[in-house]
C-alpha cells in the first residue's frame, strides 16, 4: 500500500509510494548519514530509492569528509589498477567515439582521482576538467593527472563554462537532489553537445548478487533503469540518442551491471504509467538478499559458538548491516580492521578502526566482512603469516 514517503521521488515528483524493504545500518561515530531508510517504489512511476530523511547538505558533507575514493590504491575510479584502468580507457573509448573531436571541452563530475581524466589525456584531449566534492580527490587529479580539477558539489559549482561533453559515471545513484543536480549540469552544456551518464543496472542486483542488499546501502539511493533515465534528464530537456547496457568490475574479478546512455538537447516524448516490471524485479532481489543474510547469520553464529571473541576485518557496507542485523552485534569483537587510511581512527562500537599490521598480537578468529575483497584479504593474511582462524562469508 502506497503511503506519504519522506522524500519526492526523485525522479517525478510524485509523494507517495510503496514501502519494499527496511534497511538498517550501524554507522561509525559521527556519521552524517542515517542509520536505517525504507527502500520504496513511487505509486506513480515506480522508480525506487531510498526513502531517507537526511539532505543532499549531509551527503555533501559526507563525500567531501569521508570519500573512500581518496585512496586510490583501494577504491574505483583511480586507474590505478589493470581491472579500474581497462573500466576507465572503455568509457574513454565510447565517449572519444560519440566526441566532436579531440578539441572537445569535457567535464567529469564526480572525477574521483582523475582516472577517467587521465584516459581522456592519452587519447590526445587537453581540455579537461574534473569536478569532485572531495579536496583530496581534486588535488590528487590535479598532481597525479596534470588536470584540472575543483573541489566543489554539483549544488555549488564555481563558473566553469561551457562544455562539449560532460560525464557522470557513477554519480547519479549518490545524489538525494536528483532534479536539482539535472538542471545543473544541463545548463553547462554546450548547445549540439552531449551529457554521458552511467549507473548500476538496477534491473540486473540480482544476476550480480555477491553480498545481501548490497546495492540498498548508505551511498546508493537511487535505482535506475534506463527509462527513469530518460524520464529525470526529460525534464531538463535531454534525450538519449544511444542506451546500452554492460558489464564492469567493481573489483578485480568481480562483474557488476551498469547501464548508460549519451544524452542532448531535444524534445522528450512523455512516458506515463508506473514501471511494475522492474519493481517487480527489485523485489526478487530482495528476497534474495534477504535468503543471503540469514544464511550469513547462521555462519556468524556458528563462530559465535566456538569464540564469542572475534576481529572483524572490514568497515564497509556489509559491516554495518551485519552489525545491525545479525548476530555479530552480540559478539565480543576485539578489533576492527580495514587497509583503507580513509576509516583509520573512526570509532565502531567504541573501538577505532586500525590497519592490518595491528593484527600480529592477537589470536582471536578473523570475520572477513566483505564478499567483494575475501580473496585478497585471505591473501593478505597469508602473506603476513598469520595463523588465526577464519570465518568466511562467501
Amino acid at each position: 500500500m502506497a503511503k506519504n514517503s519522506h522524500r519526492s521521488c526523485p525522479v517525478c515528483g510524485g509523494g507517495k509510494a510503496e514501502t519494499l524493504h527496511r534497511q538498517e545500518f550501524y554507522l561509525p561515530e559521527g556519521h552524517p548519514l542515517a542509520e536505517g531508510y525504507n527502500v520504496v517504489a513511487c505509486e506513480g512511476c515506480g522508480f525506487v530509492f531510498a526513502d531517507t530523511v537526511v539532505d543532499q547538505a549531509a551527503y555533501d558533507l559526507f563525500y567531501a569528509k569521508r570519500s573512500k575514493y581518496e585512496d586510490a590504491r583501494t577504491s574505483t575510479g583511480s586507474g590505478m589498477s589493470d581491472w579500474d584502468a581497462r573500466r576507465l580507457n572503455d568509457t574513454a573509448n565510447a565517449i572519444a567515439q560519440q566526441a566532436s573531436g579531440q578539441q572537445a571541452r569535457i567535464l567529469d563530475i564526480g572525477c574521483a582521482n582523475g582516472g577517467l581524466l587521465a584516459a581522456f589525456k592519452s587519447k590526445g584531449f587537453s581540455d579537461l576538467t574534473g569536478v569532485d566534492p572531495s579536496p583530496a580527490c581534486a588535488a590528487a587529479t590535479r598532481e597525479l593527472h596534470k588536470i584540472e580539477a575543483v573541489a566543489a558539489s554539483l549544488y555549488s559549482l564555481p563558473a566553469l563554462g561551457l562544455f562539449d561533453v560532460i560525464t557522470l559515471s557513477h554519480v547519479l545513484e549518490h545524489l538525494e537532489d536528483l532534479q536539482g543536480a539535472a538542471q545543473n549540469f544541463a545548463r553547462l552544456l554546450r548547445p549540439g553537445g552531449m551529457v554521458y551518464v552511467e549507473v548500476p543496472d538496477a534491473g540486473r542486483y540480482t544476476d550480480f548478487l555477491i553480498a545481501p542488499f548490497q546495492d540498498f546501502n548508505t551511498e546508493h539511493i537511487n535505482h535506475f533503469s534506463h527509462r527513469s533515465l530518460r524520464q529525470l534528464l526529460a525534464k531538463v530537456g535531454l534525450v538519449p540518442f544511444i542506451e546500452e547496457k554492460k558489464t564492469i568490475e567493481s573489483a578485480k574479478d568481480v562483474p557488476y551491471p551498469a547501464l548508460f546512455g549519451f544524452y542532448r538537447h531535444g524534445k522528450a516524448t512523455a512516458e506515463t504509467g508506473r514501471d511494475e516490471e522492474f519493481v517487480d524485479l527489485m523485489r526478487v532481489y530482495i528476497e534474495k538478499s534477504r535468503q543471503m543474510l540469514t544464511k550469513m547469520n547462521d555462519k556468524i553464529k556458528a563462530a559465535l559458538g566456538k569464540s564469542r571473541s572475534l576481529i572483524v576485518w572490514g568497515t564497509g557496507q556489509l559491516t554495518s548491516k551485519l552489525l545491525a542485523e545479525t548476530s555479530l552485534a552480540q559478539a565480543d569483537i576485539v578489533s576492527f580492521i580495514d587497509s583503507n587510511p580513509i576509516h583509520h581512527g573512526e570509532l565502531w562500537m567504541g573501538k577505532p578502526v586500525v590497519s592490518p599490521q595491528s593484527l600480529k598480537d592477537s589470536s582471536a578468529p578473523i570475520l572477513i566482512a566483505t564478499t567483494i575483497h575475501q580473496s585478497d584479504i585471505v591473501n593478505s593474511i597469508q602473506k603476513m603469516g598469520l595463523k588465526n582462524d577464519l570465518i568466511l562469508l562467501r
